[in-house]
Formats: C-alpha cells, sequence, structure tokens
C-alpha cells in the first residue's frame, strides 16, 4: 500500500534533504583543508569530488522546492528525519569512494553510517586512513552527535517549517515536562554549548599533553558526539597518558549528561540540577561500576592498583556513555566483561549525545517493577510513578515499557541474524548491542575489546547500518516505516 503524495509536505521533505546535502558538503571543508595541509592530493581530489556531487545537487533541492508555509504533521516528520538520515549515511560515502580508501560501496556506507551515526566502529584498517579522511569521520562524528536536522531548527521559521515534530523524532528521548524555552532558541543553546565544549577539550588536549593538533581536534570532535574514533591502532594505548584519559574520560561524561543541565547551570538554578534524578542515578551508576571494574582488574593479578583503577574507570565511562574509546590490548577477566556489557545497556542521560536506552528508561523500569510488586501485595491500591518529584503521565509510563520492549525485542533480533555470522554467543552478543547502542566496541574470543567488524558478510553490514540508524534514532522513527499501518494512504 502506498502513501498518497497529496497528503505529504514533499517540497518541505525534499528541501530539508537539499539543507542536509549543503550541511553534509560543508561539513567536508575541514577534512579538505587537511588533506591541503598535510600534502594529500589524493584525498583532496577525492574529497573536492564527493563536494562536487553533494553542493550542486542541495542546492538544486534548497532552491527549487518552494512553499509558503509547511505544517509537518507526524508522518511528515518521520519521513523527513528519516530520509535526511539516510541521505546524510549515503552521500557521505562518496569520499571514501572517491578517495579510494575503498572500492566497495558497501564497506564504504558502514563507515559513512558509523560515523554519522555515532557508532565509531569500522571495517576498514585505520592505518589505511589519510589524515583527511580520519578528520572527515571525526567530523560525521561531530555533526551527527547533537543531531543534524537540530541545527536546522533554529533557521525554521525562515524557512516555514515548524520543527516541533521534527525534533522530537530526532531526539526521541522521554519528555517528562514542557519546556518554556522555544524551540529555535533550545537548538541554538544545544549548538552553542556543543561547540564550547569541545573547543574546551581541544584546548586542554592541545595545550595539556603531547598531542599534536590533529589527534586534538579530531579527539574533541569525536569525544563530545560520543563517537569515539579511533586514530591509531593501539587506541587510547596509543599516547599512554593519564592526562589524555582523564581529559577524554571527562568531556564523554559531559557529553552523556542531559544537555539541560547546562542550562540550568547558566542560569544558576543549581536547585534542579540537585533535584534531576537521572543525573543522580547516573553519576552512581558509573561510580559504581567503576568500583566494581577496579576490583575485578586488580583481583586478576596482572595489575597495580592504580593502573586497574584508571583502566577501569576510563573503560566503564567509555561504555556507559556509548563513546567507545578502549583500551586494546587489556583482556577483560569475566566479570569487567559482563559489567561492559550491561552498561552499554543503559546508556548516558536523556538529551545528550549518547546511546542505547538511556538512564531515565533505567530508572523508570525498576519502578515500574517496584510498583507491579506493592499492588501484587496491594491489588487495590493507586500507586503512581514519580521521576523528579512528579508523576509521570499513563501515556508517557506505556510509551516508554513500549520502547524498552521494543528495543529487547530488536536485539535479540539482531543477534539472531548476526548470529549467521558463525561468532560465539558473546561475540554476537556484545557486536548485536555494541551496533545498537551506537557504541561500537565488541568482545572478541580472547575477550579484547574490538572495534573492526570486517570479518562480516555485505548482507550483515547493510543489516548493521540499519541497526546503527535505528539505535542513532531511537527505534520507532526508522522501524515504523516496516509497519503496514503507516504506508496505508487512508490514515
Amino acid at each position: 500500500m502506498a502513501l498518497n503524495s497529496r497528503n505529504l509536505n514533499y517540497k518541505a521533505i525534499l528541501k530539508l534533504n537539499g539543507i542536509i546535502l549543503l550541511i553534509v558538503g560543508a561539513a567536508m571543508i575541514p577534512a579538505l583543508l587537511c588533506a591541503f595541509y598535510y600534502d594529500e592530493p589524493g584525498t583532496a581530489t577525492g574529497i573536492l569530488k564527493s563536494m562536487a556531487v553533494i553542493v550542486p545537487l542541495g542546492l538544486i533541492l534548497f532552491v527549487s522546492m518552494r512553499f509558503s508555509k509547511a505544517i509537518f504533521r507526524a508522518r511528515d516528520g518521520y519521513i523527513a528525519v528519516a530520509t535526511c538520515w539516510i541521505t546524510a549515511c549515503i552521500f557521505g560515502v562518496l569520499p571514501y569512494l572517491f578517495t579510494g580508501l575503498t572500492d566497495s560501496f558497501i564497506d564504504a556506507l558502514f563507515e559513512s553510517t558509523a560515523g554519522i551515526s555515532t557508532t565509531g566502529s569500522s571495517v576498514l584498517d585505520v592505518t589505511l586512513f589519510s589524515k583527511g579522511m580520519l578528520m572527515w569521520k571525526a567530523t560525521s562524528n561531530w555533526i551527527g552527535g547533537m543531531g543534524i536536522l537540530i541545527f536546522i531548527i533554529s533557521v525554521f521559521p525562515a524557512l516555514g517549517i515548524n520543527g516541533q515534530v521534527i525534533a522530537r523524532l530526532e531526539t526521541p528521548s522521554p519528555v517528562l515536562e514542557k519546556s518554556a524555552i522555544r524551540m529555535t532558541d533550545t537548538a541554538k543553546i544545544l549548538y552553542i554549548t556543543y561547540i564550547v565544549f569541545t573547543l574546551l577539550e581541544f584546548v586542554l588536549l592541545e595545550l595539556g599533553s603531547s598531542m599534536s593538533t590533529f589527534d586534538a581536534l579530531a579527539n574533541s570532535m569525536s569525544c563530545i558526539s560520543t563517537g569515539g574514533l579511533f586514530l591509531h591502532p593501539g587506541g587510547l594505548d596509543y599516547y599512554g597518558s593519564n592526562y589524555v584519559d582523564f581529559i577524554i574520560c571527562a568531556f564523554a561524561v559531559i557529553g552523556s549528561v542531559n544537555f539541560l543541565m547546562y542550562f540550568y547551570l547558566i542560569k544558576r538554578n543549581f536547585k534542579a540540577i540537585a533535584k534531576d534524578t537521572e543525573l543522580r542515578v547516573f553519576l552512581l551508576v558509573l561510580a559504581a561500576a567503576i568500583v566494581i571494574g577496579f576490583i575485578s582488574l586488580w583481583n586478576s593479578g596482572d595489575m597495580a592498583p592504580g593502573e586497574a583503577f584508571k583502566i577501569s574507570a576510563v573503560q566503564v565511562v567509555s561504555n556507559m556513555t556509548t563513546a567507545g574509546f578502549s583500551y586494546t590490548s587489556i583482556i577483560w577477566p569475566s566479570t569487567c566483561q559482563m559489567l561492559l556489557l550491561i552498561l552499554m545497556f543503559t546508556g548516558g542521560c536523556s538529551a545528550s549525545t549518547s546511546g542505547s536506552l538511556k538512564i531515565v528508561r533505567v530508572i523508570f523500569l525498576f519502578k515500574y517493577i517496584r510498583r507491579g510488586m506493592f499492588r501484587k501485595i496491594h491489588p487495590r491500591a493507586i500507586r503512581t510513578i514519580k521521576l523528579n518529584g512528579r508523576p509521570v503521565p499513563p501515556p508517557v509510563v506505556s510509551a516508554i515499557a513500549v520502547f524498552i520492549l521494543t528495543f529487547f525485542g530488536f536485539f535479540l533480533l539482531s543477534c539472531v541474524i548476526l548470529s549467521t555470522q558463525g561468532y560465539n554467543f558473546t561475540t554476537t552478543m556484545s557486536t548485536s548491542i555494541a551496533i545498537l547502542s551506537n557504541c561500537g566496541l565488541a568482545l572478541n574470543d580472547a575477550g579484547l575489546l574490538v572495534d573492526n567488524f570486517s570479518d562480516f558478510s555485505g548482507f550483515l553490514k547493510v543489516y548493521m547500518c540499519l541497526m546503527m540508524l535505528v539505535g542513532r534514532l531511537e527505534l520507532f522513527t526508522m522501524i515504523i516505516f516496516f509497519t503496514r499501518a503507516f504506508w496505508d494512504r487512508k490514515k
């Protein structure tokens, strides 16, 4: 069954896709500058060819799609968000192909999707990447971290498009209370904060360590977006610096905290920050996991207490925030393996750059279970679920419960599909949650954390691209396209 095109704001949707193409084209400028600076003519030529395709097409769509005003309904919003992200991923393929980094469209699609979805994983050898292409992947992490369309929302009034539906579908974390701030102002605050944190991390890495300017910039863009790009084969082992580990760890946490907290911080509303249940639980779980990881590593007898604590802290933060940085030389004890997998399920806070379930939903899940147990004892009692001291409305309760069930259902389905590759249970399960949560780190047979999935078949790589987008857009924005009701022209 097909949708009636007369019921769609297709001009507005195409115009948005045109803007996305212009943004993707502009995002290639840092990579182009790197290619020129480091004397990489092949990379520079490939990026220029990519921009020569992307920018004119974006301009054509932007200029030719004219309308006075477009009110987006839910269906329009779903199509707009999904097509814009798919467009960004597909056209982000061109630099990988035109620079000769790979001649496989599927491998290039995986790299592009992993970059824009902030999964950070790869199917190519990192040593094959030029500086320019590493910068392109870091930049794609950065533009995907906060949300590509969130950036456009600030100019929606001028375009005649209402941004409420778009924002809700691109960052669909549960909304427990309405914000008094206008959507356009919210978008500006988010991106200003995002840029400030990126620059701050860059300055701290550049001035406080022996890290090169290129590495400082690429790591900053990848860290605050919780993308976790590997610039070197050894991961964090390459730098061998406690200072670098601390800065990356700190900004991964910053990126995974609800960005509304920084608005409260600017307004000096410390009471609202202190009362935020999600933030408190996030920090508490983080601290407890670090202690458990430290004890497990120390008991393994392979490292000193200080080293065990540092490694535990960095890896716990990396997995829980879904940043995806790692120590590639550490063989993790079974307790740590289980802990790191669980943390990939929890994720960071809502309205942040981290992926997976988000802490607010985990809190809700435990409160929901506790209420169920209470009602078993007191079947006639009426007990509401509260977060931050406020009762959660029944529609939100239902939506969160459905999301959690759908998340685990899709995870189990993905485990079954990925199991056809023939890997053992741990590798298959960890790969599934690594891709779905946008963390990008899986455990191999030896107990090492890996971010490279080159051994998977072409079909499974394409499926993993879908998983990355489903995880980044939090399930329903992509999954709804596979339902019959969505395509019913009568609805």
